[in-house]
């Protein structure tokens, strides 16, 4: 259970750090 919660944690991190990662590139780069 504890290993599931972490892995969704760690999956969401992950997404939202991609996330504001690329609008961060995309404004740069446009």
């Amino acid at each position: 259970m504890l290993e599931y919660l972490f892995g969704n944690s760690m999956i969401e991190k992950v997404l939202f750090y991609l996330i504001v990662n690329a609008s961060c590139y995309t404004s740069e780069g446009l």
